[in-house]
């Protein structure tokens, strides 16, 4: 009964080829339509009732279900259910294979803009690139992954596609070619993290090559000289937090992008400079981090409203 909706979710996963969207994009599409389609199958909805609003309002309802997706959901996790399915949904009404798209009667969820957990202080991002000593060639390595994360604001998965042709040193620039969204962008990098790029480029990355082909192009290389998986970069940072006696649970790769956002703007910077830097679509995104500077909001306070100004006079 449900070899239809099988059908119609694979020609919908190649347009998404089509369209050129990234492989992890499509893998987390094909996760969702999977699901959704076991839900069908758990609840036997009948063939009149696959497309119907009720099947979707229920399944919604259910996407906590241990019989779904065996975890609980947060309230953003669900938003990005719920998206894909619209986005799913669209298609066939597009296509005319419905005539009638459910999502069209349920109003567009907002996902929740939260503060960042935690965010590590410019003493914390010492305190653990003190502990990368550079005596070989992954400390020249991993120092340079951690200052350019932090200098940078860059996301762990745009950082292991680098490639050596993407890193201009002379002028101060990295370009990321299909960050998030499949965007590109130009990032600056301060003179600290050029200073270890330089020092691992001209270094250890040659060792790290040895017998490998000469034509690798990827930036940051394993021991056997081959790019490596975003997984990895969060295991070697594990190391050094462990070292450093900083909690592990609490700071990750994206932790350094917190951190360099929250720094820009305590010093000055512009939320559309930091928009762009950070490759953040919407403006909303960026504005989480205004949210974490009461201190800087404070000082304004104190400079502009007259509670304080005609007290110091």
């Amino acid at each position: 009964m449900y070899e239809k909706l099988v059908q119609f979710i694979n020609q919908f996963l190649n347009s998404l080829t089509v369209k050129q969207y990234s492989a992890s994009s499509i893998e987390s599409y094909t996760l969702t339509l999977n699901r959704f389609k076991k839900y069908c199958e758990i609840n036997k909805i009948s063939a009149e009732k696959l497309f119907a609003l009720q099947t979707m309002v229920d399944f919604i309802s259910q996407l906590n279900s241990n019989e779904i997706l065996n975890c609980p959901l947060s309230e953003a996790s669900k938003i990005n259910y719920i998206s894909k399915l619209r986005m799913f949904y669209k298609y066939l009404s597009d296509n005319n294979i419905i005539l009638l798209n459910p999502f069209d009667s349920l109003d567009k969820m907002r996902r929740p803009k939260h503060l960042p957990k935690y965010i590590p202080d410019e003493s914390e991002i010492n305190k653990i690139l003190a502990q990368i000593k550079l005596n070989n060639h992954f400390g020249y390595r991993d120092r340079a992954m951690i200052e350019l994360f932090y200098s940078t604001g860059i996301r762990r998965k745009e950082l292991v596609n680098l490639s050596i042709y993407d890193i201009d040193l002379i002028n101060g620039f990295i370009r990321v070619i299909k960050g998030k969204g499949g965007k590109d962008r130009i990032i600056p990098v301060g003179k600290i993290a050029c200073k270890h790029l330089a020092n691992y480029i001209n270094t250890a990355r040659p060792w790290l090559l040895k017998n490998k082909s000469i034509n690798e192009k990827t930036l940051f290389l394993t021991q056997y000289g081959k790019k490596f998986s975003p997984e990895w970069v969060n295991i070697r940072l594990r190391q050094y937090l462990e070292k450093a006696g900083l909690n592990k649970k609490k700071i990750s790769c994206h932790s350094f992008r917190h951190s360099c956002a929250t720094e820009m703007l305590k010093g000055k910077a512009t939320i559309r400079h930091v928009q762009q830097m950070l490759g953040h679509k919407y403006l909303s995104s960026t504005q989480v981090y205004t949210q974490v500077l009461p201190l800087d909001l404070l000082d304004v306070h104190k400079r502009c409203h007259p509670s304080w100004t005609l007290f110091e006079k």
